[in-house]
């Protein structure tokens, strides 16, 4: 299997799938230092800065932790889920809707939901024949003092779930 990271950051998704036996072939990341750090750490991929100008790759994972200025609730100002820069994940959709990975992992705030963006991002997903399933987790149950929670969603193409009727996600870590 082979992963592409979107709006990658450090690398959180990446590091989790090499880790996992997953080879990170590509990563998009805008921020000069990170950027560079990716190309450090992942040598044998490819990787690009601005995802309104990246060309993408298929690989069997995409993964994205998008933008969240635009949902958060620390900008009391954010446009939500079309704001110039929560907005990208459309942009996101277009690599999904060209490449056709089997699977997508997204990570973003849980304002998500409690903003009522949810069937934004679930839309395109249907439009294209994919099927997703989504969380809202809490790294405390991992061992981690704090109570941050991120919402989590995977979809996978129609032609996947046919393969296995196991849920992606069990109430454990609720």
């Amino acid at each position: 299997m082979t992963h592409a990271g979107y709006f990658e950051g450090i690398g959180g998704f990446s590091l989790g799938a090499e880790r996992a036996g997953i080879k990170t072939i590509y990563t998009c990341e805008f921020d000069e230092f990170r950027h560079n750090w990716l190309k450090h750490y992942l040598p044998h991929a490819t990787h690009e800065k601005d995802i309104n100008e990246a060309k993408g790759c298929y690989a069997d994972i995409f993964t994205a932790g998008f933008p969240c200025q635009d949902i958060s609730s620390a900008n009391t100002r954010g446009e939500g889920i079309h704001g110039k820069r929560s907005g990208l994940f459309f942009v996101f959709m277009e690599h999904v809707c060209s490449f056709r990975p089997r699977y997508v992992c997204l990570e973003n705030s849980p304002n998500v939901i409690s903003k009522g963006y949810l069937l934004d991002i679930l839309r395109p997903f249907a439009e294209i024949g994919y099927n997703a399933e989504w969380q809202v987790i809490s790294k405390h149950p991992f061992g981690y003092p704090d109570e941050r929670r991120r919402f989590i969603l995977v979809a996978y193409s129609s032609e996947e779930r046919r393969k296995t009727s196991k849920r992606v996600f069990g109430r454990a870590h609720v």
